[in-house]
């Protein structure tokens, strides 16, 4: 099998753009100036010197000339090169009207990087084209594949596809049973969402609770049975259905706790209530006594009698007072920790939801990864079109996409990438 049958449209696609970029360079006949970069080799001749002297232009873009001086080279042509040398010559004295020649012996090589057969410098030569160098890089990485050796990966990249695809079904269908997890909790935190009507003289403006059920007779478990019920069409399975029932009898037993504490609330606020008649009747008698013993009525020895009465009362009533508001507080405490039971259970399958839903996301990125080399390895896309070639040039610190008739020049970097046609 070669490489023509197994990228036919691809290969076509390369040989049309390089004869398309490639007419108009060989056409124009002539080429501006050579201008040396960084990284040459320059062949330097001098008077007296039986062989030219060879000069690597170094990072700073100069060569140093022995008995002359150091002289800047990099961006400059030949001509203007031997016409610096030959200045700097007599400027030192080295000679009179010296002859100069400078040429090049070895240009600085180019870099190819991305989807090619074998990465790395390549040496330059003057014409060389964005699509030359991919060719002395052994061609694209897909063209570049030994049939056997693409059929290999080809196996190896649909079995981690399968695998991926495996893996996110699994994830897929956890994602659904958390939400339905999160269903189900919505409709037990409405269980104990009923409001009740205040009662007249509370306040705390708690609603009777009596026997820990609602007016209409059912208490958290019945309300999340009849819930889990309404939303069966979800088809939650056994293991969410237990749980939820499970929190059901949690929250029963809460209702039933805060049911009580209410009962007892109840009763304190209305001995609180009889209490306060007690102690103003109390006080009013120790007043009026009071007035008598003032008057010279009654004796002063029996107002003592009536005072420890009074202060029994008043102690009596902040003992009442002191035990409500001990009901009241276990109150609270009971429906703040069964709020936190609700809302931990919700920001915890929230939390589990949201790190699934990156995991799948992570997935599904790498199945596009493979799908992507797949299509590469065909040389066809998922949808029978040519891949998209990405030529990048990078040069003088800028880089940006060309065509790939473009010429290069000595220390360019070109990155050749590969993606599925989009759509």
């Amino acid at each position: 099998m070669t490489q023509a049958t197994l990228f036919p449209r691809l290969a076509a696609a390369l040989m049309c753009l390089g004869l398309a970029v490639t007419a108009p360079a060989e056409a124009s006949g002539q080429a501006a100036p050579y201008r040396v970069s960084v990284g040459d080799t320059l062949s330097v001749s001098l008077p007296g010197e039986e062989a030219a002297t060879q000069y690597l232009v170094d990072a700073d873009g100069a060569i140093a000339i022995d008995g002359v001086s150091r002289v800047a080279v990099a961006g400059r042509s030949f001509a203007e090169i031997e016409n610096t040398i030959r200045q700097e010559a007599v400027r030192v004295g080295a000679f009179v009207a010296p002859s100069v020649t400078v040429g090049i012996v070895e240009y600085a090589p180019i870099l190819a990087i991305g989807a090619v057969r074998t990465p790395g410098e390549i040496p330059f030569r003057p014409g060389m084209t964005v699509l030359d160098a991919v060719g002395l890089a052994g061609g694209l990485a897909v063209l570049g594949l030994d049939p056997d050796v693409a059929a290999l990966q080809q196996l190896g990249l649909e079995a981690e596809l399968q695998t991926s695809r495996d893996e996110v079904e699994r994830l897929k269908a956890r994602e659904k049973e958390l939400r339905q997890r999160l269903d189900l909790d919505l409709a037990l935190r409405s269980t104990v969402s009923a409001d009740r009507p205040a009662r007249a003289g509370d306040g705390s403006g708690r609603a009777a609770r009596g026997t820990g059920e609602t007016p209409t007779g059912q208490g958290p478990a019945a309300r999340a049975q009849i819930a889990l019920a309404a939303i069966a069409e979800s088809a939650p399975n056994g293991q969410i259905a237990t749980e939820v029932e499970t929190a059901a009898e949690l929250l029963d037993l809460w209702e039933q706790a805060i049911a009580e504490n209410d009962r007892q609330s109840e009763l304190l606020r209305q001995r609180v209530a009889a209490q306060e008649r007690i102690l103003a009747l109390n006080r009013e008698e120790f007043e009026r006594n009071q007035d008598l013993v003032e008057r010279g009525i009654l004796a002063p020895n029996s107002l003592p009698q009536f005072a420890r009465q009074l202060t029994a009362s008043e102690a009596t009533l902040l003992e009442i007072e002191s035990a409500l508001s001990t009901v009241r507080n276990r109150i609270v405490d009971l429906e703040e920790e069964r709020s936190r039971f609700l809302g931990q259970r919700r920001s915890q399958l929230l939390s589990t939801l949201a790190d699934l839903e990156d995991e799948i996301e992570g997935l599904e990125a790498r199945r596009r990864s493979i799908r992507y080399r797949l299509a590469a390895i065909a040389g066809l896309t998922l949808e029978d079109d040519a891949p998209v070639i990405g030529y990048e040039l990078r040069r003088a610190g800028r880089s940006a996409r060309v065509p790939p008739g473009t010429p290069l020049r000595p220390n360019d970097v070109i990155n050749i990438t590969l993606a599925p046609t989009p759509g």
